[in-house]
């Protein structure tokens, strides 16, 4: 019984060895894979600086290429929401540039920051066909006039930002705006 016991133990020591030296060479394996992903990190992020170069610098209003269409900043007004709060009414031009019908509604997001909160949207009660022009399909090269409204808390600087709806990166573009 005694020599069945230690042969079983022998027998797991060995294992226990032999599991361990496999792991050695797959750890610097790893490691390499590791080094290699380190190195195309290092690349992108190489790349993305020399794309900033090439960019142009940013002029702080919104002229945003979105996939498919492009929002430019035409106006902005402050006004009154239904229960006479204060409003920023945000007036941009949407540019259907794909091969189909599209509107801003499912391309674009258009974003109201105020005291780095987000502004919720303002519902207003006066006619506005720019308002409304929101949820319009428009045809390929198409320009409409949109205006989106967003509540005010206070008096101070409110930032836009211009985005794709769905996007696989952050790429978007912002404005500040000064209500006084």
């Amino acid at each position: 019984m005694k020599k069945r016991l230690l042969t079983v133990l022998l027998v797991a020591s060995m294992c226990l060895c032999l599991t361990a030296c496999g792991g050695s060479s797959d750890d610097k394996k790893d490691d390499k894979k590791t080094e290699e992903a380190d190195d195309k990190k290092d690349d992108k992020k190489d790349d993305k600086k020399d794309e900033k170069k090439d960019e142009e610098p940013d002029d702080g209003i919104i002229n945003f290429d979105g996939k498919d269409y492009n929002v430019t900043y035409s106006r902005h007004e402050v006004g009154t929401d239904y229960e006479g709060n204060p409003c920023l009414f945000y007036y941009y031009n949407y540019t259907n540039n794909e091969d189909k019908a599209s509107s801003v509604m499912t391309a674009a997001t258009i974003k109201a920051f105020q005291n780095g909160v987000e502004c919720d949207s303002a519902y207003v009660t006066e006619e506005n066909e720019a308002i409304t022009n929101y949820m319009k399909e428009i045809q390929p090269g198409t320009t409409l006039e949109i205006c989106q409204t967003f509540k005010l808390s206070d008096t101070s600087e409110v930032t836009i930002e211009a985005s794709d709806f769905i996007s696989l990166d952050d790429k978007k573009d912002t404005q500040i705006i000064a209500l006084q």
